[in-house]
């Protein structure tokens, strides 16, 4: 669990790498844009899209993964205000 853990944390932050470098390459000297259509854009902004939700779900699921394996020494610190809100989700 230790190793899927770290496996889902370096997924997750290797997604994000990768739709900032898609952005940064769209992007001119001033920092706007470059695309060749609307559709274009469409695209892109879907893609970025996808792609920042699945890194925030391996990120999650990684932080998870590792807070349950380490309960004891700092996990409690994850999943306190996961508990709290369970609490409030279920009063």
């Amino acid at each position: 669990m230790q190793i899927a853990g770290l496996i889902s944390l370096l997924i997750g932050v290797l997604l994000l790498y990768w739709q900032r470098k898609r952005k940064y390459e769209r992007s001119n000297d001033y920092g706007v844009e470059r695309l060749p259509s609307y559709f274009g854009l469409f695209k892109a902004r879907l893609l970025d899209s996808m792609l920042i939700i699945a890194a925030n779900g391996a990120l999650l699921a990684g932080v998870f993964m590792l807070a349950f394996e380490y309960v004891d020494s700092w996990g409690w610190i994850v999943m306190l205000p996961v508990a709290i809100w369970m609490l409030f989700i279920l009063s």
